[in-house]
């Protein structure tokens, strides 16, 4: 990701071998800001490990480290319910 001020864009990459949406990685794109320590995103998933299905979540992520931050996500998936979780980003 970059910032530019409070603007944040970029690739983002999920993994989750437990999720067959996720298994085996997707990679996706990133916009928000950055406001006192808090990143307000939207992510974009055009291609699941499902064929059909796209992505777009609702990310308010604390940052706790200089390489990490975590908080709730909303996942609205084309083809299943809405799923609100907790998600960590891993800077690389």
């Amino acid at each position: 990701m970059t910032q530019t001020s409070g603007a944040v864009t970029g690739s983002v990459r999920v993994v989750d071998p437990a999720d067959l949406y996720y298994a085996g990685g997707v990679d996706g794109t990133i916009s928000g800001t950055i406001t006192n320590g808090v990143l307000i995103c939207t992510m974009s998933f055009a291609t699941l490990r499902v064929p059909g299905c796209t992505e777009t979540d609702a990310g308010q992520l604390t940052i706790a480290t200089a390489t990490t931050m975590s908080g709730t996500n909303i996942e609205t998936n084309s083809c299943r319910p809405s799923v609100t979780s907790t998600i960590t980003f891993l800077k690389q």
